[in-house]
């Protein structure tokens, strides 16, 4: 269905367990993503769902293991956005240029943000899971809007990249909560 811009809503079934690469790519109309209630679905494939630009929220199912690099990239008006438990790595680009996303809610189970993965987004404040041991290079650079990150006394993070917060045009992480010493 890559490319189709007629496409306004899809519902996805129960049994489906992954979603190719390019699956949904550029379909531009897209507007809503439903997974059906007990989803067995684990995979979401590289740039799955790219460029659907009209799409604004997003409820992933528990069970999704893995979301491929790109997954999401360019959903320009994605805002809310709830990452599944069973995710222990956000692979690179995945949320890149989506400029509205403000709402992410991480899981606890979470290990990993590799390079890029929230470049260029609307965030303004992310809380990250205590599970978390490494946020890679890039990961919320030219994130021009995020002004507080919070990291729990509990956490396990070991591990931040070249550049995690940098942006180029504002630099204004105001707060950074981390009171375990990394």
């Amino acid at each position: 269905l890559s490319g189709y811009t007629k496409l306004k809503s899809v519902t996805l079934p129960k049994n489906l367990q992954s979603i190719g690469n390019n699956a949904f790519s550029a379909c531009n109309s897209l507007t809503q993503i439903t997974f059906a209630t007990g989803s067995q679905l684990e995979l979401i494939g590289d740039s799955a769902f790219s460029g659907c630009k009209l799409v604004t929220e997003l409820i992933l199912p528990d069970n999704v293991a893995k979301i491929g690099s790109n997954a999401f990239q360019g959903c320009y008006k994605l805002e809310t956005v709830v990452l599944p438990k069973a995710l222990k790595v956000l692979d690179r680009y995945t949320f890149w240029e989506c400029t509205a996303l403000k709402n992410v809610t991480i899981q606890e189970g979470l290990t990993e943000i590799a390079n890029n993965c929230f470049m260029n987004t609307g965030l303004e404040t992310i809380t990250l899971p205590d599970s978390l041991t490494k946020i890679g290079a890039s990961a919320f650079i030219e994130c021009a809007q995020l002004t507080t990150v919070n990291v729990s006394n509990n956490g396990k993070l070991e591990s931040i990249g070249d550049q995690a917060f940098y942006s180029l045009i504002y630099c204004l992480l105001d707060t950074l909560t981390q009171n375990h010493g990394v």
